[in-house]
């Protein structure tokens, strides 16, 4: 079964080759994901969770500015999209062989 860790790695890659994001936005998703990751012990089944997601967002106003808040759940919005989109496509991004993310729920 797949870590959400490992998820996240392989989501990073195909920001970085398929998506070809700037080194300054995938240096910041890489944080805001791994922060995300440790808040959720690196469960992929449990990051789904509404309730998790709910008690995230909390955590995240009371320790940063909205700005950074937005930022951070744009990033975790555009991870699910994908994992969502690897769902009904049996994988990430069509074009690349290295982006079989599957949502194992």
């Amino acid at each position: 079964m797949n870590t959400l860790q490992s998820t996240i790695k392989v989501y990073l890659n195909h920001c970085q080759f398929q998506k070809r994001l700037d080194s300054k936005t995938l240096k910041a998703y890489s944080i805001d994901l791994k922060q995300f990751s440790l808040f959720t012990n690196n469960s992929l089944e449990k990051s789904t969770s509404i309730d998790t997601l709910e008690n995230y967002m909390s955590n995240l106003h009371s320790q940063f500015k909205p700005k950074t808040i937005k930022r951070k759940l744009a990033c975790i919005k555009s991870f699910f999209h994908c994992l969502e989109f690897s769902n009904s496509r049996k994988q990430c991004c069509s074009s690349s062989k290295n982006c079989n993310i599957r949502l194992l729920l």
